[in-house]
């Protein structure tokens, strides 16, 4: 971290991907000024410097864009959750749809229709992982800083469903019995069917607090040094807390979580009531902090081209099918549905759905990363949606592209791994017919999409051939 505090007037010439305004410094070196807009004159104050550029802090904007509107949150010039809360609507709009235009241009992808995005409101996202970490007898609890490990102390957030945002307080009260001074924890909150809430309480790594710990000293050089002693599973103090404040807060479920390594390693500390999401009108009990879309409308909107984009195929695999945000919804028509799911929490989750439904979705554990699908397994299956993580899946599209598959449906939350993708089944001659854009993460600079492919080249197996 540089600790120079020189400011420039910088004109901004462009926004990059992560919604910086890009300008030049005397020098020549490129400036990258956060909480700007293309067009405007700024003063602003080097916060780092890095060997790609020099990221800065807004200190006055000298000549505002026409388009700039004043960002509705308080804790939006330091909170890294939100990036693009600036720029009015229009401009908004223009920015998510230019993400996506410029990462299917880079490998040459040209959609027949492409609509959206279709922007989710705000108050409406219903899971978030936020930090908690105490100094003496203040907690702190909120999202970072941006480009810091600091922690953003919300007294309210516009983006979080109100019932999630209204545990805060109560949850920083909480802190002082979790916590010990220099110590800090994550907290993956999740609001489900009724307003339920599920809690995974997951204490830091000894590492991470002495990074907190240092971020802390270095803006106040008094605090005293800290105890680093590694919190090893919770006591009977912290379950008793941890139990009480369930039925105080009417908290369905909570679990705690000794470390990200251990992601399936769980403590039960409260059930009171059944957490369930309805995934395509059929009710899931996911694992707790399971992966959900981040909204119920966004959601729908992703599921809407996935039902339109297989039309009418019978025998559909679902890869990366998670809970069974599509798999389910794939259900009605008497479809034949089967789900592949890597994480082991999940995809039990979605089988103990299926057994309810009398065998019409058939549910497969394996790691897609390491052994994906190959095209001779793919050949009974005359569509396939897909829905992975954020670096895409590069190597189960070749196996794809390689099979007599009619439509790949493929959902995205990130545009360059989606077009790079895209293109191997571009180049085994499918065409992308359709895509959407979908901002579930609103004044973010993440996107999600979702496009179908249809096989040019597809060849009807004489099983299906009924003419």
């Amino acid at each position: 971290m540089s600790t120079n505090t020189q400011t420039y007037d910088i004109k901004i010439d462009s926004l990059g991907a992560q919604g910086d305004g890009v300008g030049t410094l005397p020098d020549g070196r490129r400036a990258f000024v956060s909480g700007t807009l293309a067009g405007e004159t700024v003063r602003a104050r080097v916060q780092d410097e890095k060997p790609d550029g020099v990221f800065c802090a807004v200190v006055e904007v000298l000549e505002p864009a026409a388009n700039r509107m004043a960002a509705p949150c308080p804790h939006y010039d330091r909170c890294g959750g939100c990036a693009i809360q600036h720029m009015d609507d229009a401009s908004y709009s223009n920015f998510k749809m230019d993400a996506v235009r410029r990462a299917l241009d880079q490998h040459g992808l040209e959609p027949e229709t492409m609509d959206g995005p279709f922007i989710s409101a705000p108050g409406t996202r219903r899971r978030a992982t936020m930090a908690m970490y105490r100094s003496g007898q203040r907690v702190l609890i909120g999202f970072n800083e941006r480009r810091s490990r600091s922690i953003v102390d919300l007294q309210t957030c516009l983006v979080l469903k109100p019932r999630l945002v209204a545990l805060v307080p109560a949850l920083r009260a909480l802190g002082l019995t979790l916590l010990e001074s220099g110590h800090g924890m994550d907290i993956t909150m999740m609001s489900g069917d009724g307003d339920a809430v599920d809690l995974v309480f997951r204490p830091w790594k000894k590492t991470q607090n002495k990074h907190a710990q240092k971020n802390r000293q270095a803006r106040n050089r008094k605090e005293p040094k800290l105890k680093q002693k590694q919190i090893d599973g919770p006591s009977l103090a912290i379950l008793e807390a941890l139990y009480d404040f369930a039925n105080e807060h009417d908290i369905a479920r909570i679990r705690w979580q000794d470390g990200f390594d251990k992601p399936d390693d769980l403590t039960p500390v409260a059930d009171r009531a059944p957490f369930t999401v309805t995934l395509g009108g059929h009710m899931v009990r996911p694992s707790p902090g399971a992966f959900l879309q981040a909204t119920e409308d966004g959601q729908a909107a992703l599921t809407e081209v996935v039902l339109s984009g297989v039309g009418d195929a019978r025998n559909i695999v679902d890869l990366y099918a998670g809970c069974g945000t599509f798999a389910l919804a794939l259900l009605r028509d008497k479809r034949h549905v089967t789900a592949v799911e890597g994480w082991r929490p999940a995809i039990d989750a979605l089988s103990r759905a299926a057994s309810e439904l009398g065998g019409v979705l058939d549910t497969a554990h394996r790691d897609l990363v390491d052994d994906p699908l190959n095209a001779k397994e793919l050949k009974d299956f005359d569509a396939v949606v897909i829905d992975p993580p954020r670096v895409g899946a590069k190597d189960q599209m070749r196996e794809i592209a390689n099979a007599n598959v009619r439509t790949v449906v493929s959902v995205s939350c990130n545009p360059a791994t989606f077009a790079r993708d895209g293109a191997i089944l571009k180049d085994a001659g499918f065409k992308l017919t359709h895509l959407r854009v979908v901002d579930q993460f609103l004044w973010s600079t993440h996107v999600e999409l979702v496009g179908v492919f249809v096989n040019q080249n597809y060849v009807t197996p004489p099983r299906l051939n009924r003419g």
